[in-house]
């Protein structure tokens, strides 16, 4: 078999394992939802105050990490500087309420959640990811931005802890001008599975105790992972070393 046989062949195999990943995230996007809870505020368009242990959005449970009430926001149309509950304070700072701060939807499009990183109402949004194999690595892979709620003034720290399982990762802190927003980062870490079972959370981070720092979160998905570039020209390397040394055993031999 000749080395260029070697790379194609190869070459479709990464092609073919990029195309078949299967996202294992329920409604990653955001866009299905059911019915408010008993600790649920609901809003226009949609739009729900997410309180403790809350399963509006589907696939995915509010937790509680404060010593008040964990909290959190999902807005249908993305619209999360609009003011669409009794209490307006709730919406970020963002175009439709005065502040030109570049505020808009995530690449993804459509629905997010806002998740309340402030000490005394800090949340995380988990999801039990089913069909893992232990010891394999997976992707996650999410859009988020750091914003300030238009109830008060300052600024700000935001950040998000990413866990699966027992383990954890975190994204750079974010440092928010007073109606400031960050932009969407796009971010990917990988971990490797414990278990067929684990939790998938994003956990808020925000200062000072007491602000509206809030973490905006979309676009997410867990997948298996794909051995990088690197790795796969490794390889390629070494099928064409084992192809030239069986050459020359071949031209020794005649």
């Amino acid at each position: 078999m000749s080395f260029k046989t070697i790379a194609l062949g190869l070459a479709a195999l990464v092609a073919a394992g990029s195309a078949s990943a299967t996202n294992l995230v329920t409604n990653g996007n955001f866009n299905l939802y059911g019915t408010p809870g008993p600790n649920d505020v609901t809003g226009s368009n949609n739009a729900v105050n997410l309180g403790d242990d809350s399963e509006y959005v589907v696939g995915w449970t509010l937790k509680n990490h404060a010593d008040i009430a964990g909290q959190g926001w999902y807005y249908a149309d993305g619209a999360a500087d609009v003011c669409q509950f009794g209490y307006c304070g709730w919406a970020i700072h963002g175009p439709a309420n005065g502040s030109n701060n570049g505020f808009g939807l995530s690449p993804d499009g459509g629905a997010l959640v806002e998740i309340d990183g402030g000490g005394d109402y800090r949340a995380s949004l988990d999801q039990t990811i089913n069909g893992l194999v232990a010891g394999k690595k997976y992707d996650v892979k999410f859009y988020w931005a750091g914003g300030q709620q238009s109830c008060c003034g300052g600024t700000t720290t935001e950040q998000l802890i990413v866990s699966l399982g027992g383990s954890s990762q975190s994204t750079a802190v974010w440092n928010n001008p007073e109606r400031g927003f960050s932009g969407w980062f796009s971010e990917s870490f990988r971990f490797t599975a414990g278990g067929s079972s684990e939790v998938l959370s994003f956990l808020a981070i925000g200062t000072p105790y007491g602000q509206p720092p809030v973490v905006l979160l979309d676009g997410v998905s867990l997948q298996a992972a794909v051995p990088e570039a690197s790795t796969w020209a490794m390889l390629i390397a070494g099928f064409g070393l084992v192809g030239a040394a069986a050459r020359r055993r071949r031209v020794v031999a005649a």
